[in-house]
């Protein structure tokens, strides 16, 4: 339609549909709060067992997330030396606990310390010249450089799509 409020009705008339059910709310403690990117397993299970234990917090707290610096380097998304378990572990004591186990990442992200751009360069986006482009926005996170991965590369989608599935597995 060329009417705009003709158009805006057309799309509510197609894509709005009231919620039979109120959707599950997620109210979530993530480690980033507290540890920024330096978090470790005790730390995680202290602040749950404290938000379980506390009368107030248990009763509206579902989700417990452990935020950036779980993770060996950014791209190379195992556990680190301060969780005594791998991702599975973590989510299952989480969820043992009582909670849903949220983690973050930052899937296209890759640190040249990783093996991954040196196992596949062409998977990253690159400059005129077909150099790694620095992604490092003074981010000190990064430290010093980032590469990103390039998702227009079909390759590329299929491994960010497996490294999800496997981390909604576990």
């Amino acid at each position: 339609t060329q009417d705009l409020c003709q158009g805006l009705d057309c799309y509510a008339e197609q894509y709005y549909k009231p919620l039979r059910t109120p959707p599950e709310m997620f109210y979530g403690w993530s480690s980033w709060d507290y540890y920024l990117g330096f978090p470790t397993m005790e730390d995680i299970k202290e602040n749950a067992r404290s938000i379980k234990n506390d009368a107030f917090l248990s009763k509206r707290i579902n989700v417990i997330s452990i935020d950036s610096g779980w993770f060996q380097c950014p791209g190379d998304w195992r556990a680190n030396i301060d969780f005594e378990s791998d991702r599975a572990g973590c989510a299952r004591w989480i969820t043992n606990e009582g909670f849903i186990a949220g983690i973050w990442t930052m899937p296209l992200l890759v640190s040249p310390s990783c093996r991954l751009p040196w196992t596949k360069p062409d998977w990253f986006i690159k400059d005129a010249q077909g150099v790694h482009l620095n992604m490092n926005m003074g981010d000190p996170l990064f430290r010093d450089v980032i590469f990103c991965l390039d998702f227009t590369i079909s390759e590329v989608q299929e491994f960010i799509f497996n490294f999800y599935s496997k981390i909604r597995q576990e």
